[in-house]
């Protein structure tokens, strides 16, 4: 089912684009291949043991919210844009809780969170002539300050256990999410699906298989004695 589930990923992923590149009229299709896609990385992290640790447990609550996230922006109008911004929000800040229980190195996550403050500026004067609604500009610069402390903790993993697969999986979601404010705020165009749902698809599906490689002794769903965790490491 590990590899069933990033297949469908892919392949859903592919042929949403051919239909809505090739403009085929066939209702509701675009929407189900998207949602079958979002569905694969569910499966993807549920056949890497995503219940086995607590690490797992709050990516994979971070995939759900943006499971509905996607099924939130198949709809038109501000108000499901709303909606999926703060799903989204939400599964942000799940993975951050992931990266943070899996004792991610804050040293390193700091100098890549002041790192990230450069971009996350210029994305943001970039974003925000573009919001014509007063009410939605907190949303978005709440939005990039999360997704970029999302990638900064990220960051800090990289030298645990499926640490490269938690950091590319991240930085891919977050080019993503410019391709969707590029979509929402500055121009549309089918070039943003073109480029942002691979991006995003890709970086669930890979942050769903790192669950796999992780090192569930660093975040055990339940407390031991000590010396029955050091008995448990070690046999």
């Amino acid at each position: 089912m590990f590899y069933f589930g990033i297949v469908t990923t892919i392949l859903s992923t592919a042929l949403h684009l051919i239909v809505r590149g090739f403009d085929f009229d066939v209702p509701y299709l675009p929407g189900v291949l998207k949602m079958t896609a979002s569905t694969g990385f569910l499966i993807t992290a549920l056949a890497a043991g995503a219940l086995r640790s607590r690490v797992g447990i709050a990516i994979f609550i971070g995939l759900i919210f943006s499971w509905f996230g996607d099924l939130f922006l198949i709809g038109s109008g501000p108000k499901y844009f709303l909606a999926g911004l703060v799903s989204f929000f939400a599964g942000h800040l799940c993975y951050a809780t992931a990266f943070a229980t899996y004792r991610t190195n804050y040293r390193i996550a700091a100098i890549a969170l002041a790192v990230l403050i450069i971009p996350g500026y210029l994305l943001s004067q970039w974003i925000l002539p573009g919001v014509k609604d007063p009410g939605m500009r907190g949303p978005v610069i709440a939005y990039t300050c999360v997704i970029s402390t999302m990638l900064a903790l990220a960051t800090g993993c990289l030298k645990h256990p499926g640490g490269l697969l938690i950091f590319i999986g991240a930085l891919l979601f977050y080019f993503s999410d410019i391709f969707v404010a590029r979509s929402a705020f500055v121009a549309s165009g089918f070039i943003n699906s073109l480029v942002g749902l691979p991006l995003y698809f890709g970086g669930q599906a890979i942050l769903a298989a790192s669950i796999r490689f992780i090192d569930a002794r660093r975040a055990p769903i339940s407390i031991q004695n000590p010396k029955i965790q050091n008995e448990t490491a070690t046999s």
